[in-house]
């Protein structure tokens, strides 16, 4: 099963002309059927979902155009349109684990080991996440966009060894059994005292724009191959 975007390389023939199916936050949603062009001897029909944007997005577009076999009963086409548009939660997730988790350690070239270390980012990243939803609950969830992944990451990679040796074992047993409620209590009761100005992201000022270049009709310029030139045609 799949939900992608229709890009210009890959064309098809419409079966059916567009129907509208209805609205959503970000515009109006059609759907009818595309054939897909033929690949090793098969043919594939597949629903075609089309977004008319009420307003544009950053790359100027107004229309955006899905693909996708899921079947109706299971996702009608406001629903795939509703994934789609929530799949950037998913593309940051990864952009984290890669950046701040370190997921792709390049000399790890066995698949097994390559898994394990991406399976030791998912469990921080879900740290991370708590982390976030606990400032959210806390302080609001402008307090918890302004968290830097890598200042997090970095914190739960220094802490743990201390955590580990400060902490008796009885009290990480007892995290094992906890209930979530009892937890996410817990967690809220240590977000508080937590100094969230070490974490912050690094905000960049506003870009100034470039010097405007000047003519300096004053200035003289050498030219260095119009001196060798003079050099070589008259030598000393």
């Amino acid at each position: 099963m799949f939900v992608i975007r229709l890009h210009n390389q890959l064309h098809g023939i419409e079966q059916v002309r567009l129907r509208t199916i209805g609205t959503t936050e970000t515009g109006v949603v059609y759907e009818n059927k595309l054939r897909l062009p033929e690949h090793d001897g098969r043919r594939m029909t597949v629903r075609r979902v089309v977004m008319h944007l009420f307003e544009p997005t950053r790359d100027k577009e107004v229309e955006v155009i899905l693909l996708t076999n899921l079947p109706p009963q299971d996702a009608d086409a406001l629903v795939v349109s509703e994934l789609y548009r929530t799949r950037w939660k998913i593309e940051t997730a990864f952009g984290h684990l890669r950046l701040a988790m370190n997921c792709e350690i390049k000399p790890l070239c066995y698949p097994k080991a390559a898994l394990f270390c991406f399976a030791l980012a998912l469990v921080a990243y879900n740290a991370f996440a708590i982390t976030k939803g606990a400032v959210a609950a806390e302080h609001g969830r402008q307090e918890s966009a302004l968290l830097s992944p890598y200042y997090l990451a970095l914190e739960i990679a220094e802490a743990t060894d201390g955590m580990l040796v400060a902490l008796p074992d009885d009290r990480w047993q007892e995290m094992e059994t906890i209930s979530t409620p009892d937890f996410a209590a817990q967690v809220r009761t240590i977000i508080p005292s937590a100094d969230l100005s070490r974490y912050r992201k690094s905000v960049r000022g506003p870009k100034k724009p470039p010097p405007k270049r000047t003519n300096k009709q004053n200035s003289v310029h050498v030219s260095t191959q119009r001196l060798l030139d003079q050099r070589r045609d008259n030598p000393c």
